[in-house]
Protein backbone atom coordinates (compact mmCIF):
# COMPACT_ATOMS: atom_id res chain seq x y z
CA UNK A 1 0.00 0.00 0.00
CA UNK A 2 1.50 3.30 -0.56
CA UNK A 3 2.23 6.07 2.46
CA UNK A 4 0.91 8.94 0.03
CA UNK A 5 -2.43 7.44 -0.62
CA UNK A 6 -2.81 6.01 2.80
CA UNK A 7 -2.11 9.65 4.24
CA UNK A 8 -4.65 10.98 1.58
CA UNK A 9 -7.25 8.97 2.88
CA UNK A 10 -6.42 9.72 6.30
CA UNK A 11 -6.58 13.44 5.85
CA UNK A 12 -9.75 13.24 3.73
CA UNK A 13 -11.80 10.84 7.06
CA UNK A 14 -10.60 13.54 9.37
CA UNK A 15 -11.28 16.79 7.37
CA UNK A 16 -14.85 15.38 6.82
CA UNK A 17 -15.31 14.46 10.11
CA UNK A 18 -13.82 18.18 11.48
CA UNK A 19 -16.35 19.43 8.79
CA UNK A 20 -19.23 17.15 9.49
CA UNK A 21 -19.26 18.17 13.59
CA UNK A 22 -17.81 21.74 13.26
CA UNK A 23 -16.46 21.97 16.99
CA UNK A 24 -17.13 25.09 18.67
CA UNK A 25 -13.27 25.28 19.01
CA UNK A 26 -13.12 26.31 15.44
CA UNK A 27 -16.80 27.18 14.55
CA UNK A 28 -19.40 29.87 15.51
CA UNK A 29 -22.52 28.34 16.68
CA UNK A 30 -24.26 29.67 12.92
CA UNK A 31 -21.49 27.24 11.23
CA UNK A 32 -18.93 29.98 10.10
CA UNK A 33 -15.13 29.89 10.71
CA UNK A 34 -13.95 31.57 14.06
CA UNK A 35 -11.03 33.68 13.36
CA UNK A 36 -7.00 33.24 14.16
CA UNK A 37 -6.18 35.24 17.81
CA UNK A 38 -3.73 34.10 20.69
CA UNK A 39 -6.32 36.45 22.96
CA UNK A 40 -8.77 34.43 24.62
CA UNK A 41 -12.06 35.42 22.90
CA UNK A 42 -15.62 34.03 22.60
CA UNK A 43 -15.28 34.99 18.62
CA UNK A 44 -10.68 34.18 18.01
CA UNK A 45 -10.01 30.46 17.97
CA UNK A 46 -6.06 29.59 18.78
CA UNK A 47 -6.83 26.71 16.39
CA UNK A 48 -8.59 27.72 13.29
CA UNK A 49 -9.47 25.43 10.34
CA UNK A 50 -6.53 26.41 8.23
CA UNK A 51 -4.34 25.49 11.23
CA UNK A 52 -5.80 22.46 11.81
CA UNK A 53 -5.45 21.18 7.93
CA UNK A 54 -1.95 22.03 8.12
CA UNK A 55 -1.21 20.40 11.11
CA UNK A 56 -3.65 17.62 9.92
CA UNK A 57 -1.92 17.01 6.35
CA UNK A 58 1.62 16.38 8.81
CA UNK A 59 -0.20 14.13 10.91
CA UNK A 60 -1.98 11.61 8.72
CA UNK A 61 1.25 11.39 6.80
CA UNK A 62 3.01 10.39 10.10
CA UNK A 63 0.09 8.09 10.98
CA UNK A 64 0.35 6.52 7.52
CA UNK A 65 3.84 5.98 7.55
CA UNK A 66 3.64 4.13 10.99
CA UNK A 67 0.84 2.01 9.84
CA UNK A 68 2.97 1.13 6.59
CA UNK A 69 5.85 0.38 8.66
CA UNK A 70 3.99 -1.69 11.32
CA UNK A 71 2.87 -3.83 8.14
CA UNK A 72 5.85 -4.42 6.80
CA UNK A 73 7.25 -6.00 10.13
CA UNK A 74 4.60 -8.24 10.63
CA UNK A 75 4.91 -11.84 10.61
CA UNK A 76 3.56 -14.01 7.48
CA UNK A 77 1.07 -16.71 8.20
CA UNK A 78 4.19 -19.34 8.44
CA UNK A 79 5.55 -17.59 11.41
CA UNK A 80 8.39 -16.48 9.92
CA UNK A 81 9.32 -13.23 9.56
CA UNK A 82 9.11 -11.73 5.66
CA UNK A 83 12.52 -12.82 3.76
CA UNK A 84 13.58 -11.25 0.54
CA UNK A 85 15.86 -13.41 -1.45
CA UNK A 86 18.96 -11.60 -2.57
CA UNK A 87 19.37 -9.40 -5.54
CA UNK A 88 22.77 -10.70 -7.83
CA UNK A 89 24.54 -8.17 -9.02
CA UNK A 90 26.23 -8.11 -12.25
CA UNK A 91 30.34 -8.04 -12.56
CA UNK A 92 31.82 -4.91 -12.04
CA UNK A 93 33.02 -3.39 -15.50
CA UNK A 94 36.64 -2.76 -15.91
CA UNK A 95 37.71 0.90 -15.93
CA UNK A 96 38.66 2.49 -19.31
CA UNK A 97 42.25 3.38 -19.72
CA UNK A 98 42.42 7.44 -19.44
CA UNK A 99 42.73 8.75 -22.89
CA UNK A 100 45.56 10.47 -24.15
CA UNK A 101 45.66 14.02 -24.44
CA UNK A 102 48.70 15.39 -25.68
CA UNK A 103 50.25 19.37 -24.07
CA UNK A 104 46.78 20.86 -24.08
CA UNK A 105 45.98 23.86 -25.56
CA UNK A 106 48.61 26.90 -26.13
CA UNK A 107 47.78 30.25 -24.48
CA UNK A 108 47.83 33.06 -26.99
CA UNK A 109 50.16 36.28 -26.51
CA UNK A 110 48.19 39.11 -25.32
CA UNK A 111 46.78 41.28 -27.45
CA UNK A 112 47.32 44.63 -25.92
CA UNK A 113 50.67 45.74 -24.51
CA UNK A 114 49.15 46.48 -21.16
CA UNK A 115 48.24 43.10 -21.02
CA UNK A 116 49.75 40.29 -19.13
CA UNK A 117 52.09 43.18 -16.84
CA UNK A 118 52.70 42.44 -13.72
CA UNK A 119 53.83 45.72 -12.74
CA UNK A 120 51.88 47.61 -9.73
CA UNK A 121 51.58 51.27 -9.64
CA UNK A 122 51.16 52.62 -6.07
CA UNK A 123 48.17 55.21 -6.45
CA UNK A 124 44.57 55.44 -6.73
CA UNK A 125 41.96 58.21 -8.95
CA UNK A 126 40.37 60.34 -6.46
CA UNK A 127 37.10 62.68 -7.39
CA UNK A 128 37.97 66.13 -7.23
CA UNK A 129 35.32 67.96 -5.06
CA UNK A 130 36.04 71.49 -5.74
CA UNK A 131 32.78 73.66 -6.11
CA UNK A 132 32.38 73.67 -10.34
CA UNK A 133 30.17 75.98 -12.33
CA UNK A 134 27.63 74.34 -14.07
CA UNK A 135 29.50 73.84 -17.21
CA UNK A 136 32.58 72.30 -15.79
CA UNK A 137 32.69 68.30 -15.57
CA UNK A 138 34.25 67.33 -12.67
CA UNK A 139 37.87 65.69 -13.21
CA UNK A 140 39.36 62.99 -11.18
CA UNK A 141 42.64 63.65 -9.89
CA UNK A 142 45.88 60.51 -9.87
CA UNK A 143 47.51 60.21 -6.10
CA UNK A 144 50.54 58.23 -6.54
CA UNK A 145 53.95 57.82 -7.85
CA UNK A 146 53.36 57.98 -11.54
CA UNK A 147 49.70 57.86 -13.99
CA UNK A 148 49.77 55.01 -15.76
CA UNK A 149 50.11 55.49 -19.54
CA UNK A 150 47.40 57.01 -21.40
CA UNK A 151 45.64 54.60 -23.94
Amino acid sequence: MHVLFLALTIYLVGTTIVLYLRPSVMFHPGGTWKEFSLNPDPNHTNMPFWLFSILWAFLSYLIASFIQRMMVSLPTPEGDSAEFEPIELPEPVAELPEPDIGEGPTVPEPVSKNMGLNKTRNGYYVLNTQKYSRNQVPMYVYYGDSPPPAS
